[in-house]
């Protein structure tokens, strides 16, 4: 019998811990009984349950990490601005070459085509407007070499291409064409104008003395 009750107040306590509700309305209900009768109300012992997901507080996010977003983005933009302003200023410098002195020839390219040897230079001069002055040398095997000015450039290093046809070699900047270079006359005629060129015989290994010819010299027909 003593069994019998202690099973059965274990499933009541169980029943009364599982519903908190439930327990608040038999304690008032004992409370209220018991009263008048001198007897305390009896006290049921309900565990604390940990709250739900639905309950749990939403953590509160510092004010400050706002704030260092905002830092780390302009440190990001900043970096980005400063590494895009030294590549313009690297693009500039290579173009126009503004250190290079008045009178300096620099070697561009060598193509051997055929039966002849081309070589393409650029001279520096002092004029503030198309500073460059670009020459091609041309040689046939065994013969003298001969300059011809291509053009007036405002740029470093012009890309100049040379596509051979027949007896005949077209001459390109990029995708221009400048002109065609006909190795039996030993003559270049210029796009540009139509105008021919019979080109400057040299007595040395190019550029040889026809940079200090051509210096400051501008075709008056452009």
């Amino acid at each position: 019998m003593i069994a019998t009750d202690r099973r059965v107040g274990e499933v009541f306590t169980s029943s009364v811990t599982s519903r908190p509700g439930l327990a608040s309305i038999l304690v008032k209900i004992v409370a209220s009984s018991t009263g008048g009768g001198g007897l305390r109300p009896t006290q049921v012992h309900i565990p604390n349950r940990p709250p739900t997901e639905a309950h749990q507080a939403t953590p509160h996010r510092p004010a400050t990490l706002g704030h260092n977003e905002g830092l780390l983005m302009k440190k990001i933009v900043g970096s980005l601005a400063g590494i895009i302003f030294l590549a313009l200023i690297t693009w500039i410098g290579w173009k126009f070459q503004p250190w290079m002195p008045a009178g300096r020839a620099v070697h561009i390219s060598s193509e051997h085509l055929g039966n002849c040897v081309f070589e393409v230079w650029q001279r520096k001069n002092d004029a503030i407007t198309e500073p460059f002055a670009t020459g091609l040398f041309a040689r046939v095997e065994g013969g003298p070499w001969k300059a011809f000015l291509l053009d007036f450039e405002d740029t470093y290093h012009p890309p100049i291409l040379l596509r051979q046809n027949g007896s005949l070699v077209e001459v390109f900047r990029g995708s221009t064409r400048l002109g065609i270079l006909d190795e039996t006359q030993q003559s270049f005629r210029r796009d540009l104008d139509g105008g021919v060129f019979p080109g400057d015989r040299l007595d040395s290994e190019p550029p040889g003395s026809w940079w200090m010819r051509e210096s400051g010299v501008r075709d008056k027909s452009k």
